[in-house]
């Protein structure tokens, strides 16, 4: 089928396009710029041209398409909320370029939306709509397409990283080098995220879902959920060699020691 790829150049939809063109799939992708373009059609996919400022440029390829997957979002954490907004408008807009069609639209939040009201771990069942994080606009939005009997179904992405950049602990890393240490709370369970691969298997496995409307975690090897409880903590592959046990009781780890992946 023809699918249409917001984010197509993103972190993770430049990794799902291989992945969907392996399986003879079509991939038509969202591209704002030039060097965007250029890098669509270097990955083997179509261009449409658009953006996210403009909801009806994400219309206008979901009317060429026969499925759509959305995983841009504005990561201008300076204007989190009215980028949510912004994602709000965009799925809206998807929506009536959908209403009346079979076609469904796989969307991308985030991990901790499963979390329940009263904590405890969060869960692919849960949709808490008070939410304290302002991404539940999302769900709600695509909660909104299902109400209209729209395909919808939902992958709910942890922190995503490769061998160059983890996501938004990239920054996090940048302070640290500067700063000489890294605070971090718990013991000697530092527990990981998952590389952009689970994340591009989950969205292929979410568009091949049979029931509309589901959400669908990244899990790690052995089928393990990374989850959040109350306190934040994620629960998950464990990544090892991050903190040396022998200083597992100290608040901060040296980046000046070897062992440390961070000190390089």
């Amino acid at each position: 089928m023809r699918v249409f790829l917001t984010g197509a150049t993103g972190f993770i939809g430049s990794h799902v396009i291989p992945e969907l063109l392996h399986r003879g799939h079509n991939m038509l992708g969202l591209a704002r710029s030039g060097a965007g373009a250029q890098q669509l059609e270097a990955a083997g996919a179509d261009v449409h041209r658009g953006d996210l400022e403009r909801p009806e440029t994400l219309a206008s390829g979901v009317a060429a398409a026969d499925a759509v997957i959305h995983c841009a979002f504005d990561h201008d954490f300076a204007n989190f909320v009215e980028n949510t907004r912004k994602d709000e408008r965009n799925i809206a807009a998807m929506g009536d370029a959908l209403a009346g069609t079979n076609k469904p639209i796989l969307i991308t939040s985030g991990i901790g939306i499963g979390t329940p009201r009263n904590g405890g771990p969060a869960t692919e069942d849960v949709l808490n709509p008070l939410h304290a994080n302002p991404r539940i606009v999302t769900e709600l939005a695509a909660a909104a397409l299902i109400a209209r009997r729209i395909d919808v179904r939902t992958i709910r992405l942890p922190q995503v990283h490769n061998t160059t950049k983890a996501g938004l602990i990239t920054p996090l890393i940048a302070e640290a080098r500067r700063a000489g240490a890294v605070a971090y709370l718990g013991e000697e369970d530092a527990l990981g995220c998952r590389a952009y691969q689970r994340c591009r298997q989950a969205i292929r496995a979410g568009s091949r879902a049979r029931r509309a409307g589901r959400a669908i975690p990244c899990v790690g090897r052995g089928g393990r959920r990374c989850t959040h409880d109350r306190r934040g903590h994620r629960r998950g592959n464990r990544i090892a060699g991050t903190f040396d046990r022998n200083r597992r009781h100290r608040a901060l780890l040296r980046l000046d020691d070897s062992s440390s992946p961070l000190s390089t």
